[in-house]
């Protein structure tokens, strides 16, 4: 039996370019990884940089994701046979554990992993158009998890506050013949059961979710010019409200909390041009514009 050839996405000279990396993730001041295709680390706060070699690789990987809290760093990415694997070190040293679990692509173009952390609590869900499958991590490493949305004919974001607070965002029929809709709901359990908010966001797709604090989570999603807007509950879904909203085609290219206050959101546009980073320090119930600037 011969062994296939890996499409032209895992190129290896077009992988380990460092140019290819478009996301820079930092744990501290000293310790930061840069991605996708290839995966790079610092430990001098950026001074130097060097490609990483994960252990549960064997073949050119994409990785699809990296986060890092309480020390640890994990990185999910997937090899030229469409699997999806979890890697896991100390920010500290390049010590990375090959984990167990692995997780199948799907029938989709390109299966996409992503990982949430959140005080010691952590979640990974794969979607390829529609919800695959997901990982729990657990005092024994990361376990298989049954997401929420998997029959929902869509895609799914996962936001975390605590170890045990979660929003899942699905977008029902996005891939099936019924409806599009944005469907909320919350967990109290870190996953384990999930309740659908009383109330709705009135979008049809989300394309992202943040949540700085219990029964909170911010939305952003696009209204009918093409113009980015924050859709955000602060009581559990029983109301939404429009936090923030821009006059220009634009998308947002990152959203998360940095504490139970602070927040940002980056806006860009398809061509890649950097826009504006929006700030909240009131839980996302207010957001301001801070262009970037050089120099």
């Amino acid at each position: 039996m011969s062994v296939p050839s890996p499409p032209a996405l895992f190129d290896g000279a077009e992988i380990n370019d460092p140019a290819s990396v478009t996301k820079i993730r930092f744990a501290d001041s000293n310790d930061g990884w840069a991605y996708p295709p290839a995966l790079w680390g610092t430990h001098d706060g950026g001074v130097h940089w060097r490609q990483v070699f994960l252990p549960s690789q064997s073949s050119p990987v994409i990785v699809n994701d990296v986060e890092a809290a309480r020390g640890m760093v994990s990185a999910a990415f997937r090899d030229y046979d469409g699997v999806t694997r979890v890697d896991t070190s100390a920010t500290t040293i390049d010590a990375w554990h090959e984990s167990p679990l692995v997780m199948m692509g799907g029938a989709g173009p390109v299966p996409q992993a992503t990982i949430v952390l959140s005080q010691g609590g952590g979640w990974i869900v794969q979607v390829d158009r529609t919800v695959l499958d997901g990982a729990r991590l657990m005092r024994t490493g990361w376990s298989a998890w049954q997401p929420p949305c998997e029959t929902g004919g869509g895609g799914l974001y996962l936001a975390a506050s605590t170890a045990t607070s979660l929003a899942a965002v699905c977008t029902d029929g996005q891939w099936a013949n019924f409806p599009t809709r944005v469907v909320v709901s919350f967990s109290s359990n870190a996953g384990a059961t999930f309740s659908t908010a009383r109330r709705q966001p009135a979008m049809e797709i989300a394309g992202g979710a943040a949540s700085p604090r219990p029964g909170n989570v911010v939305i952003w999603t696009l209204d009918t010019r093409g113009n980015v807007v924050l859709v955000a509950t602060f009581n559990g879904g029983a109301s939404w409200v429009n936090v923030f909203g821009t006059t220009t085609e634009q998308g947002v290219t990152d959203l998360g909390f940095t504490s139970a206050s602070q927040g940002v959101a980056v806006l860009g546009n398809d061509a890649g041009t950097s826009g504006e980073l929006l700030m909240t320090f009131d839980a996302g119930h207010s957001w301001a514009a801070r262009p970037f600037r050089q120099g």
